[in-house]
């Protein structure tokens, strides 16, 4: 009884604590011309944002979506950076290369002009999401939300990393240090040990993850594309800080500037990119 009796002080004194440390204040929102706006990426160098849009339906047929730049105060700077792609979602900065997955190959464009290099179709690739880069060993890391594979791209060659049912219908991917956090449509949270390939269960939520912001000490910011905003603790203990699914704003791939506390949420059919102090 004593032991019941602790542990629910504990976790009664904790949760206060991590509800008053925790608050998304929001700060702008984009015009709508984002059509479909699925993810966002930080572009530290240059001061601004790069937004791939679907702009269509998530299928081989669609060659509309684009990758838009934003500046960090939410203005569209350039709609049509990239234009004519298939699909688009994930994406990273690797040297002067923007990477994004279409719907069964890599893309890479020039960041200089806006420009498509090259694509690189991975065989047997059925819906390539997420995209996570490791500027220490030039990897990239690629989801495939329709299989039960990881894939890495390195030196111009693309293998399958890690496979099985750990892996089934990836989607967010965020690399830190030795591990690839990875969470997939069900509301799998895991990460995964580069070296080993063992897959440690972190959390799991009510819905498909779509974005994972990681806040240090293991704290974690998980978005779930159905709309919802969760704080996960080290301890496990999770905090739901914004929900917008009863207005069907979803909330998808994810960026997030740790100098400013800035999250910033792609709201894929609302067509907006909005940005939130994290405190």
């Amino acid at each position: 009884m004593l032991r019941l009796m602790l542990i629910m002080g504990f976790l009664y004194s904790t949760s206060p604590l991590l509800a008053q440390q925790s608050k998304l204040t929001k700060v702008w929102e984009s015009d709508t011309t984002l059509s479909v706006a699925e993810s966002v990426l930080l572009d530290r160098p240059n001061h601004l944002l790069y937004v791939s849009c679907i702009n269509g339906p998530a299928s081989d047929e669609n060659r509309n979506s684009f990758i838009a730049k934003v500046s960090l105060d939410g203005k569209v700077i350039d709609r049509n950076f990239t234009q004519h792609l298939n699909a688009t979602k994930g994406m990273c900065i690797l040297g002067d290369r923007l990477y994004v997955t279409e719907m069964k190959q890599l893309v890479e464009i020039a960041l200089a002009t806006g420009k498509v290099v090259k694509r690189y179709p991975i065989k047997d690739a059925l819906f390539l999401n997420d995209l996570a880069a490791d500027p220490a060993t030039g990897s990239i890391y690629i989801s495939d939300s329709g299989s039960e594979q990881l894939w890495v791209f390195k030196n111009g060659e693309m293998n399958v990393f890690a496979e099985g049912a750990s892996f089934k219908n990836l989607n967010a991917l965020l690399l830190q240090g030795p591990n690839l956090l990875i969470a997939n449509v069900t509301g799998s949270f895991s990460s995964l040990d580069l070296k080993t390939k063992k897959v440690t269960m972190v959390a799991s939520l009510e819905s498909g993850i779509d974005g994972i912001t990681a806040l240090g000490k293991k704290n974690y910011l998980l978005a779930e594309t159905a709309g919802r905003i969760w704080r996960l603790a080290s301890n496990g203990s999770k905090l739901l800080l914004s929900d917008t699914s009863k207005d069907k704003i979803n909330a998808a791939d994810t960026e997030y500037d740790v100098s400013t506390h800035t999250l910033y949420i792609p709201t894929l059919f609302y067509n907006t990119v909005r940005a939130f102090h994290v405190k």
